[in-house]
């Protein structure tokens, strides 16, 4: 790499150390700090994570299941992730920033150059996110520091798939066959799937039992063989010759990837440099309302004008407007999620344990829905200095901003509970009917939550395809600290719901009613605190 990018590239990693540091000398930081510490000692404390061994290691039986699981499934996953990058490619395959265009490919640096600094940038993030993935790593399930670089390599893997295949597909985007690469994996990935349910409900297999089979069979060995080479990273047991032979092994297939991309480029550079052009401007109408799904201009005629009630109507149909026209697929894509949850747990023969399908629906619901659906204060981060001018209580506004998120997303965990009540055997339905029934005032408190951390920790929504620190570290603070305060709001509700049916003769009705009102008494109390955090939100602040 050119040497004034490589000193390019360590300023900008100090700028961003200095940055950092100068924001955790600040009361909202130094706050956050201490949130980013009681994350990782619960982690470190609860047996969760000691890579390296000690008193909070988990049981070796469960050590070594879960070995098992990562040597059997772990390849299938990054296959599936691989899969999902080629449906899903749309954008550069590596994001130039509109400065970056303007200054660095003025400069006297050569494509190739600009490449590698790009990667190194990526590099540098990905160091940070394996610590954090280091910590999540149960103990004796990986050595500390196997589980540091099975992390590190297997994150520098899947960018530079995603960025090599995207720079061929880039290179070759007149070809015929490229333009039929969409549809024929879609039709390939519809016959997969109708495969495995016609074993499972033909046999007495599940689909566990089916892909089990297939990654031990020999086709599977030859597909799978590149993604079990990162698996086997976390498994190595010493340093030489395990850690060492598979290290070799990934960084061989990364040189590979990165010796595509370099190969390719060259002919891929004008639509590159075009595609980066739209992701730039796709993300400056997202600072100006739209959101991360949205791909062209969000601008267009209403057929009708919005009722007042009281200043909320025209609010709640702006909301509506941005969601149908920014996020329709992905709304579209949860419903049919929701709608094949049912028979996807019955083949797979899961619905009988009532606390993993609680589990399953906590985390579609508390950490996919909200990245996705953001029809809220989170999109509207260029237009906050227009809802303060509004001759309205602040209250006003910020209940109007949560109304849109938590009908659509309580519509899309009633379907999901219905489709699972359909095909559950008979042990489930008591507890999916009592989420059924807190499902509007648990969305009010974790979309409350969710702006209420969002005005009190700005920051910009994240560019495509980066999984760095500074994502992968926020999002694992807020879900820590929202998952606390739901938590403690359950329980609250559940106390109180106990206490009613105690007081009233073991009438499960009132504990139903107690514990509704409850819940939602403690969720309606997040509307006059993110009123107070929206009062307190200074425009002219500097958002990370």
């Amino acid at each position: 790499m050119n040497a004034a990018l490589s000193q390019l590239l360590l300023l900008r990693l100090r700028g961003g150390v200095r940055y950092r540091l100068k924001q955790f000398a600040t009361p909202r930081g130094a706050l956050f700090l201490l949130a980013a510490a009681g994350v990782v000692w619960l982690l470190l404390g609860a047996g969760m994570s000691s890579p390296a061994g000690g008193p909070g290691q988990i049981p070796l039986e469960d050590a070594m299941k879960m070995r098992s699981i990562i040597s059997g499934f772990m390849p299938l996953a990054l296959f599936g992730a691989c899969l999902f990058t080629v449906l899903a490619a749309s954008g550069p395959a590596l994001h130039f920033s509109q400065n970056e265009i303007n200054f660095l490919f003025a400069g006297p640096f050569s494509r190739r150059s600009l490449v590698i600094y790009k990667i190194g940038a990526y590099f540098a993030g990905a160091v940070l996110s394996a610590a954090i993935f280091t910590l999540l790593m149960p103990g004796r399930a990986s050595t500390g520091f196997a589980a540091f670089t099975g992390s590190l390599l297997t994150l520098l893997f899947v960018q530079l798939s995603a960025a090599a295949f995207n720079t061929f597909a880039q290179a070759f985007a007149g070809n015929r066959l490229m333009r039929a690469r969409q549809p024929a994996i879609a039709l390939l990935l519809a016959m997969v799937a109708a495969a495995m349910f016609y074993v499972t409900a033909t046999t007495d297999k599940t689909i566990f039992d089916v892909l089990s089979q297939f990654r031990q069979s020999w086709p599977g060995t030859i597909l799978l063989a590149p993604f079990a080479v990162f698996a086997e990273l976390f498994l190595a047991e010493s340093i030489f010759p395990d850690l060492v032979l598979w290290s070799g092994c990934a960084i061989a297939i990364n040189a590979a990837l990165l010796l595509v991309i370099l190969r390719f480029d060259g002919r891929a550079a004008d639509h590159a440099l075009l595609a980066s052009h739209r992701l730039s401007n796709r993300w400056a109408r997202m600072r100006q309302g739209a959101s991360f799904w949205a791909s062209q201009k969000t601008t267009g005629r209403s057929l009708r004008r919005a009722p007042h009630l009281g200043g909320l109507g025209p609010i709640v149909w702006r909301q509506t407007i941005n969601a149908v026209r920014n996020s329709g697929r992905v709304i579209l894509v949860f419903f049919v999620v929701a709608m094949l949850t049912g028979p996807v747990l019955a083949s797979a023969n899961t619905t009988s344990g009532v606390t993993g399908m609680v589990g399953l629906l906590y985390f579609f619901v508390a950490f996919m829905m909200p990245r996705s659906l953001v029809c809220d204060f989170r999109c509207e981060l260029g237009s906050i200095e227009l809802y303060k001018a509004l001759p309205i209580a602040p209250w006003r506004i910020c209940a109007a901003q949560l109304l849109v998120p938590v009908a659509l997303s309580s519509a899309i965990q009633l379907v999901m509970i219905f489709s699972i009540l359909i095909f559950s055997d008979g042990r489930a339905p008591p507890v999916l009917i009592a989420l059924s029934v807190l499902t509007v005032p648990a969305n009010l408190l974790l979309y409350g939550l969710e702006n209420l951390i969002f005005l009190v920790f700005p920051t910009k929504l994240l560019p495509v395809g980066r999984a760095d620190f500074e994502f992968i570290g926020r999002t694992l603070v807020d879900f820590v600290a929202k998952t606390i305060i739901i938590v403690a709001a359950a329980a609250a509700a559940s106390g109180a719901g106990l206490a009613a049916l105690q007081a009233s003769g073991r009438s499960w009705v009132w504990f139903a009613v107690t514990s509704w009102l409850v819940l939602s008494l403690i969720a309606a109390l997040t509307v006059p605190l993110l009123a107070c955090a929206f009062r307190r939100f200074r425009v002219s602040q500097t958002i990370a």
